[in-house]
């Protein structure tokens, strides 16, 4: 009867336990980026620059045939944020990695998913600083949810599992490479090029007929579509939602199924 009595309170403070873990890895994370001076820079204010950038320079052209650059500029700035967030992020990891920290860890009674939790907290911390300063500076600029709550509540959401998905994702590409410190510089560099090759800052129909297509069927573009869809209030065939839906849950299986996998591996290597 003890032993019986005793496996609810065992099994409470378990998830007492990590909880605390989870809370400690996190804060960790967190103190980390808000102590690199230049990362806080890129992660709350180019995104931002970036916005205005193009809102200054395109914004009378592309009205043209548009209701709203700042509309359209809107998901693409959070999608900035959501790439550099990745990109700070595969750097944590992969000095983390190279300085034995996820062994030690491992080497403990601690769950892989641990550490993989702590560390997308973390990601999603540092997006919504960003996204956040974006969507104000949108907003001055004359940007507009057109949907009502549960839209707006929608591309928020989306947002929120895109980050998770692309954080998860690059964190184990990184930590798979021979060198993981150099691959996440290999990858902090191609950022603007990810974005740049993508419907981010001009719709398909813009495009030369030659490559329109293939920009329009990438997942950063299917995305944010999408994401354009849940701001103005419905999502058509324009807006690729399927798609985006069978993107999202790809990236989200494989990017964390693939931190998870590059965690154990380094444990055992």
């Amino acid at each position: 009867m003890s032993v019986t009595l005793d496996r609810p309170a065992q099994g409470h403070r378990r998830r007492a336990r990590g909880g605390a873990a989870l809370s400690a890895l996190w804060r960790r994370d967190v103190a980390h980026t808000l102590r690199n001076q230049s990362v806080m820079i890129s992660a709350l204010f180019i995104p931002s620059v970036f916005f205005l950038a193009f809102y200054a320079s395109f914004s009378q052209s592309a009205e043209a045939f548009m209701d709203s650059y700042a509309d359209y500029l809107l998901p693409a700035g959070v999608m900035q944020a959501i790439i550099f967030a990745a990109g700070g992020s595969t750097l944590a990891v992969s000095q983390d990695a190279e300085d034995g920290f996820h062994q030690r860890l491992l080497s403990l009674p601690s769950p892989t998913w641990l550490i993989v939790a702590g560390r997308m907290l973390a990601d999603i911390t540092r997006t919504l600083w960003s996204g956040t300063l974006v969507l104000v500076v949108a907003m001055l600029c004359g940007a507009r949810f057109h949907g009502g709550p549960l839209w707006t509540l929608a591309f928020f959401l989306g947002a929120i599992l895109i980050s998770l998905a692309l954080c998860a994702g690059c964190d184990g590409l990184c930590l798979l490479a021979k060198n993981p410190v150099s691959a996440s510089f290999t990858f902090q560099g191609l950022t603007i090029a990810i974005l740049m090759l993508s419907t981010a800052f001009v719709p398909a129909s813009a495009l030369p007929s030659w490559v329109r297509d293939v920009i329009a069927h990438l997942p950063i573009s299917v995305l944010l579509d999408t994401l354009r869809g849940l701001m103005a209030g419905h999502l058509g065939a324009e807006n690729h939602p399927w798609e985006a839906l069978a993107w999202l849950i790809v990236l989200l299986v494989c990017g964390f199924w693939g931190f998870s996998f590059a965690l154990k591996r380094g444990h055992r290597v």
